[in-house]
C-alpha cells in the first residue's frame, strides 16, 4: 500500500511538473468521457432500463387494422367485443388524449390529461403514492368527477402537498375532486392527469377509433399466440357485424422504444468513436511527453527499477488525469443530457425518466479506469528496454538520436492515421443516422397537422 501511495505521489509531482500536457489531457478526457456517459445514459434508460412496471413483459398493445391504418386505436364498442370475448388478456384498458384548463388557482393553466378507463390500473399494475385510483363506478356515464394527478404535474402546479387529495380543483368551470397522486415513475403519454374516460357504450359509434389499448397477457401467453386469438375475434365479429374488424397485437416495449432502437445505437457508436479518437490523441500526447522522459526512465531501470515499476508509476499517471477529466465529465454530462433531451422533444420515448444513476456512473468509471490505464501504457508499450538503456548512453536526447527522429516521425504518422481511420468510422455512423432519421416513412406527413 505504501508502495502504491508512492507511486501515485510521483505521479501528482510529474502531472504538475508539465501543466500543458496535464491540461489537455484532462480537457480531451473530459470530453471524450462526458459526451460517452451521457449518451450511454440515455441509451440505457431508453432501451435497457426494465419498464416501471410489474412483469413489464406482459404488456401488449392492441391495434384495430385498417386499410389505411395498420395501427389504429380502437372504437368503444370495438374496445368492449375485445374485452368481453379474449381469453388470452387478464386485464384490458385504454385511454385517449383530452385537454382543460385548470382555474381558480392564480393564471389559468392549460392540463394535457388522459380519459382512461378504470381498468387501465390493472393492466399497468400501479396505484397511486397518494390516495386512491377511479372505480368502476366513476367510470361511468354521468359518475362523479374525479381526478388523478401524475407525480410531475403535482410538483410543478402544487408543490407537492399531499393535502391537495380530497380537495376540488376546478377543470373548465366544473369541479373535479383530487383523489390520488401517481408515484413518480409513472410516466404515461406524458400526462399531467389521468380522468374517468367514463363514456355510454353506443354501437352507432363502432367506427369511431381514438382509444389506445392496452392489455396484459396472461402468464405464459406470448405475443404470437395473443395476437392470433385475438385475430380470430376479428374474423367473427366482421361475420357478425359486417365491416373491417381486423386485429394485431404487439409487445409494449417494443412500441414504446423500438423506432429509436436503431438510431441510439447508430448515435452510441458514433460517441464511442469519438471517445476513441481523444482517447489516441491523449496517448500520443502522453507519448511524446515520455519521449521526452525516455533519460528519467532509463536511469530508473539503471538504479534497480523494474519494468513492472515503471509501469504502475505510468499507470498511476493516466489514472489521475482520466480521473480528474472523467469527473469534470460527469458533472458535463448533466448539462448534456439536459440538452439532449430538450432537442429530442417528443421524439424521445421515457424521456422523463432519464437520470444519472449507480448504473450510469458505474459506466462512466469504467470508461475512466480503462483508458487511464490504456493511456499511461501507451508510452512504455512503444518504448522497449534497450532504447530507455540506449537513451542513458546517449546523454542529453535535446538533440535527439535517429530512434528518437524515428519514433517522433512514426507518431506522427500513427496519430494522423488513427484519428483519420476513426473520423472516417464516426462520419459513417452519423450518416446512417441521418439515413434511418430521413427513411421514407411510407405515408404522406408534409402537411399534415394533428
Amino acid at each position: 500500500m505504501s508502495r502504491l501511495v508512492q507511486d501515485f505521489r510521483h505521479a501528482v509531482r510529474a502531472c504538475l511538473r508539465a501543466p500543458l500536457v496535464s491540461a489537455l489531457a484532462v480537457v480531451a478526457f473530459a470530453l471524450g468521457i462526458g459526451v460517452t456517459t451521457a449518451v450511454f445514459s440515455i441509451f440505457y434508460n431508453v432501451l435497457l432500463k426494465p419498464l416501471p412496471f410489474p412483469d413489464p413483459e406482459q404488456l401488449a398493445i392492441v391495434y384495430d387494422t385498417q386499410p389505411a391504418c395498420a395501427t389504429c386505436p380502437a372504437s368503444f364498442p370495438k374496445y368492449h367485443d375485445w374485452k368481453a370475448r379474449n381469453q388470452v388478456f387478464s386485464a384490458i384498458g385504454g385511454s385517449m388524449q383530452a385537454g382543460f384548463v385548470l382555474s381558480g388557482r392564480g393564471e389559468p393553466v392549460q392540463v394535457a390529461a388522459l380519459a382512461a378507463t378504470a381498468s387501465l390500473a390493472d393492466v399497468f399494475r400501479i396505484r397511486p403514492m397518494f390516495g386512491r385510483w377511479f372505480s368502476e363506478e366513476e367510470d361511468q356515464p354521468n359518475g362523479r368527477k374525479v381526478i388523478v394527478l401524475t407525480h410531475g404535474f403535482w410538483t410543478r402546479q402544487f408543490a407537492r402537498d399531499p393535502s391537495i387529495v380530497g380537495q376540488p380543483i376546478t377543470l373548465d368551470g366544473e369541479p373535479y375532486d383530487v383523489i390520488g397522486v401517481m408515484p413518480e415513475h409513472f410516466s404515461h403519454r406524458r400526462a399531467d392527469a389521468i380522468v374517468p374516460l367514463a363514456l355510454k357504450l353506443d354501437p352507432a359509434l363502432r367506427g369511431n377509433h381514438f382509444l389506445v389499448t392496452y392489455a396484459r397477457m396472461k402468464p405464459g401467453v406470448t405475443v404470437e399466440r395473443a395476437a392470433n386469438e385475438m385475430r380470430a375475434i376479428g374474423v367473427a365479429l366482421a361475420k357478425e357485424l359486417g365491416g373491417n374488424h381486423g386485429v394485431d397485437v404487439q409487445a409494449y416495449r417494443e412500441v414504446v422504444v423500438g423506432a429509436v432502437r436503431p438510431q441510439l445505437r447508430m448515435l452510441l457508436g458514433a460517441v464511442i468513436a469519438v471517445l476513441l479518437i481523444g482517447c489516441a490523441n491523449v496517448a500520443n500526447l502522453l507519448l511524446a511527453a515520455g519521449l521526452a522522459r525516455r533519460r528519467e526512465l532509463g536511469i530508473r531501470l539503471a538504479l534497480g527499477a523494474r519494468m513492472g515499476d515503471l509501469a504502475r508509476q505510468l499507470i498511476a499517471e493516466g489514472t489521475i488525469l482520466a480521473t480528474v477529466g472523467g469527473a469534470i465529465g460527469l458533472l458535463l454530462t448533466f448539462w448534456l443530457l439536459r440538452t439532449f433531451i430538450v432537442l429530442a422533444g417528443t421524439q424521445l420515448p421515457r424521456a422523463a425518466t432519464i437520470a444519472i444513476d449507480s448504473r450510469v456512473v458505474l459506466f462512466a468509471a469504467a470508461v475512466t479506469a480503462t483508458v487511464g490505464v490504456c493511456c499511461g501504457l501507451w508510452p512504455l508499450v512503444r518504448m522497449r528496454t534497450r532504447e530507455l538503456a540506449a537513451s542513458v548512453r546517449e546523454g542529453d536526447t535535446r538533440n535527439g538520436s535517429g530512434t528518437g527522429r524515428q519514433m517522433g516521425n512514426g507518431l506522427v504518422v500513427g496519430e494522423v492515421a488513427l484519428a483519420f481511420a476513426l473520423l472516417v468510422g464516426g462520419g459513417l455512423f452519423l450518416k446512417n443516422l441521418l439515413l434511418l432519421q430521413s427513411r421514407d416513412a411510407g405515408i404522406q406527413i408534409e402537411q399534415v397537422i394533428a
